[in-house]
C-alpha cells in the first residue's frame, strides 16, 4: 500500500468541502455563507490532522497508521467504519 501523500490530503478536503457545499444548497441558501465558512474551517483542521500523520509516519498509509496506533482488533473496526 502506499503512503498518504500531499495529493490524497488535498483532495480530501476539496471533497469534504465539496461535500457539505452540495448539502448545504438542498437546504435555505441564506446562510450559505456560514456554512462554507465552516466547512473550510473544518476541512483546514482535517488538513492540519493529515499533515501531521504525514509528518510522524512517512512511510504508512491511514489503514496501516490506523492499525499501529490501536490493535488490530479496533483498529479494523475504525477502519471499516472509516
Amino acid at each position: 500500500m502506499e503512503q498518504i501523500k500531499i495529493r490524497h490530503i488535498i483532495s480530501i478536503s476539496v471533497l469534504f468541502s465539496i461535500g457539505n457545499l452540495i448539502i448545504s444548497l438542498g437546504n435555505d441558501n441564506k446562510h450559505l455563507w456560514q456554512t462554507l465558512i465552516i466547512s473550510y474551517c473544518l476541512s483546514v483542521l482535517i488538513l492540519i490532522l493529515y499533515q501531521k500523520l504525514l509528518v510522524k509516519y512517512p512511510n504508512m498509509n491511514l489503514f496501516e497508521i490506523i492499525e499501529y496506533k490501536y490493535n488490530n482488533i479496533f483498529g479494523k473496526i475504525i477502519i471499516i467504519l472509516y
